[in-house]
């Protein structure tokens, strides 16, 4: 079941909150009735600034995220959507849009997919640390997500771990930290060679888990 709801943010700009009720996908908790409640971004053109980073390794297409925190992530989740907003980026956010308790497994599992299916390019989770998001995410076959909070790391996920998801902890990083991360990570692509052998490993290994 659906619910929809038409609001504005702080500047003015349309945005459409959606919250989902009973949805198993969404609650890890069978039988559970848990209800998470999503912050869709504005469905508009955003205006692309100068040296905005736009592009993904598929083909130079566009770069969609899937966003999402639970509520201790809440503040520095917002952060980054403001910020990828200013990039020109589009995002949907998955995640919590008040203080109301959300178990971060549920939002790490929604956004994590997300990935895995296609829909989007690339993932950020955030949580109070980044580490229960970035273990659960990694769950979630063909995943491979990173914590990361400092530059170097967020680069070398993406370039040298091919990292489709990174997260991030509200706890550990603070909020112009955290965009210099994010910028870095957006920055970077999978550079393949060495690392192309190394990764098809970490594969390798998930698959022959998944077949015990």
């Amino acid at each position: 079941m659906f619910a929809h709801a038409e609001q504005t943010d702080s500047r003015g700009r349309a945005i459409r909150l959606v919250n989902i009720y009973r949805q198993p996908h969404l609650s890890l908790a069978s039988g559970a009735g848990h209800r998470v409640a999503l912050f869709l971004s504005a469905e508009h053109k955003v205006a692309r600034p100068s040296g905005a980073l736009s592009s993904s390794s598929r083909g130079g297409q566009a770069t969609r995220i899937a966003l999402g925190s639970d509520d201790i992530g809440l503040p520095l989740k917002n952060v980054l959507a403001e910020y990828l907003t200013e990039l020109g980026i589009e995002f949907v956010d998955l995640g919590a849009r008040d203080e109301t308790p959300v178990d971060y497994p549920d939002i790490a599992v929604a956004v994590a997919r997300e990935v895995r299916d296609g829909k989007f390019e690339r993932g950020i989770l955030v949580c109070g640390t980044g580490l229960g998001m970035a273990i659960t995410a990694n769950k979630v076959r063909g995943i491979r997500a990173a914590t990361v909070h400092d530059a170097y790391s967020a680069e070398r996920a993406r370039k040298s771990n091919d990292a489709q998801i990174i997260t991030m902890g509200s706890r550990v990083i603070g909020p112009e930290a955290a965009k210099t991360v994010l910028q870095a990570w957006l920055g970077s692509d999978f550079q393949g060679g060495n690392s192309a052998r190394k990764v098809s490993k970490i594969s390798a290994v998930e698959e022959q888990e998944l077949a015990r």
